[in-house]
């Protein structure tokens, strides 16, 4: 009788490790598909105004920049958080230039 609750337990938490794990998972692939929605729209922004630009010193809109450098500057600060086993290198952070 003291197996069978064992085995049970056991079982039980393996069920529930595989339920955060998946939650853990599909949280990560929302992530990922909102970043890769959120680049290629700056992509398409950025293209569109430098295709229809002349073929000289052409500024990028405020708006590009602020969005790329605030992408930069998220990317580099959920960086930190990954675990690579190496030391950690520091990536500065991206300013705003005047």
């Amino acid at each position: 009788m003291q197996q069978k609750k064992e085995a049970e337990f056991i079982t039980q938490s393996q069920a529930l490790s595989v339920g955060i794990f998946n939650t853990i998972a599909g949280a990560t692939l929302d992530a990922q598909k909102t970043n890769a929605s959120a680049s290629q729209g700056r992509q398409t922004i950025i293209k569109t105004v430098l295709e229809t630009a002349p073929c000289n010193l052409v500024l990028v809109p405020a708006a590009a920049t602020d969005s790329l450098r605030d992408h930069y500057n998220a990317v580099r600060q959920s960086a930190s958080n990954a675990d690579t086993g190496q030391p950690a290198k520091s990536v500065p952070a991206v300013t705003h230039a005047k």
